[in-house]
């Protein structure tokens, strides 16, 4: 007799309706922007979990940092309740985009369309909270963190849950002995790589052993390797949902994941998507889904990264370049003077943002390494 499933619980990764996105989500008309089979298969679900990738607010004032500032107007939310979301994850590096107001504006439309979310609070202590949802008489945990970028939490001041490996391994341990699985949602990690940055599966394998049975690594834009680690599924890159960013065709394509319920058993199912060249998010009848960390050795794993460093690193040092010994001196007789003037706050915000973000400082330093022994040789 075959088993049966009790429930299904739909995760869905980036969900920014922007652009034309924006105009099917406010006239609440998403069948014509997303397949009907694919609308079906989430419709079907118990439980769906998206990650909102920005704030909702009709004007504001944005914040300055490196990247784009993004908000959509308050009216996408029609779109937001015709996929009939259920709980959504705010820690990611959007929403704080419009600063205080955004986030705010954006909790009180969520509370008004009965919508829960994670991952963000009024200081960090608040945004550590994980979430506990009921299905199928199952406690399912959710925790959501994200790299520390211009939208986390302070100690006073609101903002999406940082990356602080200690406390967070302390949270999730906490929430795994109140429920009966346990998701992770972290966002973070390098943008259009597909394949594991080893400071990512770290951090991974160290929430794993903390209890977490399903990670899931967002923010990439693509689609990751997924791993199998002890008695835990990571997945490092889910891609988009809906997220128009890049003409990168690596962001055309995501996973839908898919948690099913089995009585006491749990089986973990993930589904392809893609964003065809009219602009309709499909279900991706030809892949396979993720490759797995199985078809590859250490060493190729490790290559690929390095490759990758290699590729970028000219980049930072670029915008790491200091300036000669005088304009130094200079600019220390002038009390700091000249280096405000000439470099302005955009460029610092970027300057702030590779030496604090995990993935940035990640590649810097293994960059720098490769150099140092490339100069040896």
């Amino acid at each position: 007799m075959e088993e049966q499933i009790k429930a299904r619980i739909i995760i869905g990764a980036d969900l920014a309706p922007v652009k034309e996105d924006a105009y099917f989500f406010s006239e609440g008309k998403i069948e014509k922007l997303i397949d009907q089979e694919l609308l079906d298969m989430i419709e079907k679900a118990d439980y769906r979990i998206f990650n909102l990738e920005l704030p909702f607010i009709e004007q504001g004032k944005p914040i300055i940092k490196a990247g784009p500032n993004l908000k959509c107007s308050p009216s996408v939310i029609k779109g937001i309740k015709q996929l009939k979301v259920n709980l959504v994850t705010l820690a990611n590096n959007h929403i704080l985009d419009y600063g205080e107001e955004g986030l705010y504006s954006t909790i009180k439309l969520l509370n008004k369309n009965n919508i829960s979310y994670v991952g963000v609070g009024d200081n960090r202590k608040q945004a550590k909270q994980g979430k506990i949802i009921s299905v199928s008489g199952k406690k399912i945990g959710v925790y959501a963190c994200a790299e520390n970028e211009f939208s986390v939490a302070e100690v006073d001041s609101c903002g999406a849950n940082p990356l602080e490996l200690h406390k967070d391994i302390v949270e999730i341990q906490k929430l795994k002995k109140e429920t009966d699985f346990l998701i992770v949602l972290f966002h973070g990690g390098i943008e259009y790589f597909e394949f594991i940055p080893p400071y990512i599966q770290e951090i991974a394998h160290r929430f794993s052993e903390a209890g977490a049975d399903l990670i899931l690594c967002q923010h990439s834009h693509c689609v990751g390797i997924l791993e199998r680690y002890k008695s835990t599924q990571i997945l490092y890159g889910q891609g988009n949902f809906l997220f128009q960013n890049s003409e990168n065709t690596l962001s055309k394509r995501g996973l839908l994941v898919q948690l099913l319920i089995f009585g006491e058993r749990f089986e973990i199912n993930y589904i392809p998507i893609y964003r065809s060249q009219e602009g309709t998010l499909e279900f991706d009848k030809i892949s396979a889904g993720p490759k797995e960390s199985s078809q590859y050795s250490e060493e190729e794993l490790k290559e690929k990264y390095l490759s990758y460093v290699r590729n970028s690193i000219v980049h930072y040092m670029y915008v790491l370049a200091g300036w000669p010994l005088f304009f130094i001196w200079l600019d220390k007789l002038l009390k700091r003077k000249l280096i405000i003037r000439c470099f302005g706050r955009k460029r610092m915000a970027v300057l702030q943002n590779i030496t604090r973000c995990e993935a940035h400082r990640a590649v810097i330093q293994d960059g720098v390494n490769l150099l140092l022994e490339k100069r040896k040789r």
